[in-house]
């Protein structure tokens, strides 16, 4: 559809899909189904989906980075969405600043995921000595969360985008 004022013209808008039964998939379900149903390698999305969506999300943010106003003790939640075609290749569709946060049974995704993000925002902020190493170098994760930049290390390692 032309008309953007539509929900059907946006392939990823969750009130449009939430009629759908089984719309949204973990990582997990979607590589099974990929390798099963599609011919895609068995480890396609957790190895060349997710480095390759890493990169292009650090891209992404230090794109807006400037432009991003920051507060003490403050966070942003953001959310790119991602397409893939039948020749393995991997789409930016879109970045949304404000993106939905329900809860999707069975995806093993909700709400621990928000939980893992909440927890590590209060060690970052007020429990500093639970948070160890937290450097790209590192590989530092917490529950579902990965670094993929970190401005300490841009400024003190010298090491532009991490």
């Amino acid at each position: 559809s032309n008309n953007t004022h539509s929900k059907a013209a946006h392939i990823t808008n969750h009130k449009s899909q939430d009629k759908y039964p089984d719309h949204f998939w973990g990582f997990k379900q979607l590589e099974e189904h990929l390798y099963n149903n599609n011919g895609f390698p068995k480890d396609f999305i957790s190895k060349d989906f997710h480095d390759y969506t890493k990169h292009v999300t650090n891209f992404v943010f230090q794109a807006a980075r400037a432009r991003l106003k920051r507060r003490s003790g403050a966070f942003m939640l953001f959310a790119l969405d991602w397409m893939l075609d039948m020749d393995k290749g991997i789409h930016l569709l879109e970045a949304n600043g404000n993106p939905s946060v329900v809860q999707y049974e069975g995806t093993g995704l909700t709400p621990h995921i928000w939980n893992d993000m909440t927890e590590l925002l209060t060690n970052i902020h007020k429990n500093t000595e639970l948070v160890q190493n937290p450097t790209v170098g590192s590989g530092f994760a917490h529950g579902g969360w990965e670094l993929i930049f970190n401005e300490a290390e841009e400024d003190f390692l010298d090491n532009n985008y991490n």
